[in-house]
């Protein structure tokens, strides 16, 4: 009957071992997947981020003043009546050395009204 009993308990210790290692893994594919699971939420948040701002520079440059802005800037597009002027760099370099003065090109148009006005 001894033997009977302790193959029965070694039986029972194999089976809470073999319990114990597949809980285990469990427990680590569950972490595993709860990291990638909150990765992909924040992931998601980024993009949605994204898309927001990426609206509303698309609402942006579908305003006819964006529009405007881009073709006389980028493209060099005039209106109906209006003459394009461009002053070649050497002209402008040979403009600043006899002292007259220049405004920044890249500076925004107000601010070379008021660079204009108030020197």
């Amino acid at each position: 009957m001894s033997k009977l009993i302790l193959l029965r308990n070694g039986a029972v210790v194999v089976i809470g071992v073999v319990a114990l290692v597949n809980i285990g893994k469990t427990l680590l594919d569950l972490r595993v997947k709860e990291a990638r699971y909150t990765n992909l939420v924040k992931e998601v948040q980024n993009l949605r981020d994204k898309k927001i701002a990426l609206t509303k520079d698309l609402a942006e440059a579908q305003t006819p003043w964006h529009i405007e802005k881009q073709a006389r800037d980028n493209l060099q597009m005039i209106k109906p009546g209006e003459k394009l002027v461009i002053i070649p760099e050497e002209l402008a370099i040979v403009g600043s050395a006899l002292g007259e003065s220049t405004v920044k090109v890249d500076l925004p148009v107000w601010k070379q009204w008021v660079a204009l006005i108030f020197q």
